[in-house]
């Protein structure tokens, strides 16, 4: 969950928390994506604190990453779980600064989504594809609305990205579980990585 407060001069305060399943094989890397994707994982190039990880799965409750890392593990990938926390986001510029409200909602819409895509992962998982295909397209609407608002600065490139990727998923012939948590790890590192300018 994302508790937002006021923007204290440089940074934004705010709490994000995701807990991210990785293939940790020798082959890590993109020589790893095929594998984690054979899998039903997403194969996402997750770069974080000068590191790539080779993503598999989003979880917001660690008992889950747990249990899907473990999972991978017992199937031959070995799995772990990166824990993020994220309490702030640096705003890097003056005109970073004069944007911090549009940002703040931007970092919380994103998050919401992200957590949106675990559930559409769910109803997948159990079947429910028309259910999963119209939310989906209801993430594809919020992305378009963001990249409106945000014709012309940090944002643009990863929501453009984004509206692509989850076009993609949304009005694709086969839903795949895989190509949502694809959707929902770019999600998590456009939070995570978008630097504040």
């Amino acid at each position: 969950m994302v508790f937002l407060s006021a923007c204290a001069g440089d940074v934004i305060r705010l709490r994000a928390k995701f807990n991210i399943v990785y293939c940790t094989s020798s082959s890590g890397g993109s020589a790893a994506v095929p594998s984690v994707q054979g899998e039903g994982g997403a194969g996402y190039i997750l770069s974080y604190g000068g590191k790539d990880y080779t993503a598999a799965a989003c979880y917001f409750l660690s008992g889950e990453a747990n249990a899907y890392a473990d999972s991978l593990t017992k199937r031959g990938l070995e799995s772990k779980v990166l824990y993020l926390s994220l309490y702030k986001f640096r705003l890097e510029t003056y005109n970073a600064s004069q944007c911090a409200a549009l940002y703040e909602e931007n970092l919380n819409i994103l998050y919401e989504l992200s957590r949106r895509l675990g559930d559409v992962v769910y109803l997948i998982d159990s079947g429910s594809l028309n259910n999963a295909r119209e939310i989906l397209r209801e993430c594809v609407q919020q992305f378009t609305a963001l990249l409106n608002k945000n014709r012309s600065n940090c944002f643009t490139l990863p929501l453009a990205r984004l509206i692509t990727l989850a076009s993609d998923c949304a009005y694709s012939g086969v839903v795949l579980a895989r190509e949502v948590r694809y959707l929902q790890l770019a999600t998590v590192s456009a939070v995570i990585n978008t630097k504040l300018t």
